[in-house]
């Protein structure tokens, strides 16, 4: 009876209660008791508008073509309800194309996270700077490492002579160096 205005859908609220965060409790409890009294307003009247005795009504009136009037303008009276069928199919749609990017995504990530992995596992590979020699730092960091032939520095010999620009910056802004070398704050 009361199916037919409120639709085929319902809603799982012990599925729906579960999916919500702990913060959302009182916005969620508050919602689901507006949509029960909605629910109740709806069942509360009956799904067919009353039947009028028009006859009855013909019958003691004074004015018939009022009456007349009135029952068709009643009986023609149609409330109308939405349709769902477009939406649902685009929604079938989005969820189709949102499918697609989230298997990207996926696809994507797993690429990343086996390049990190290897880059984890390179990392791991250097031994630590305790045992490391000067001659396999310089083999792991050709860029950090003293090479006096090829960048000798000059005096005097702060860190900002040794290190290339940018990672100087970097460092400075990390707030790794804070004067011109580790040895001058």
């Amino acid at each position: 009876m009361a199916s037919k205005r409120i639709g085929k859908f319902t809603v799982d609220w012990l599925d729906l209660a579960q999916r919500v965060p702990s913060t959302q409790k009182s916005n969620y409890q508050v919602f689901k008791a507006r949509s029960d009294g909605f629910l109740r307003k709806v069942l509360a009247n009956p799904e067919e508008p009353p039947k009028i005795d028009w006859a009855f009504y013909k019958s003691n009136a004074v004015n018939k073509a009022v009456i007349e009037q009135l029952e068709k303008l009643y009986t023609s009276t149609k409330i109308p309800y939405p349709d769902d069928k477009g939406a649902y199919a685009s929604l079938a749609i989005e969820e189709k194309n949102e499918l697609e990017k989230v298997e990207k995504f996926i696809k994507a990530s797993s690429e990343r996270i086996k390049k990190f992995e290897k880059d984890i596992e390179a990392i791991r590979s250097v031994p630590s700077y305790e045992e490391m020699t000067l001659e396999e730092y310089a083999y792991h960091h050709p860029n950090l490492a003293l090479n006096p032939l090829e960048k000798p520095t000059f005096w005097p010999h702060t860190e900002d002579t040794r290190i290339p620009p940018d990672l100087l910056a970097y460092h400075r802004k990390m707030g790794q160096m804070h004067g011109p070398d580790k040895y001058h704050p």
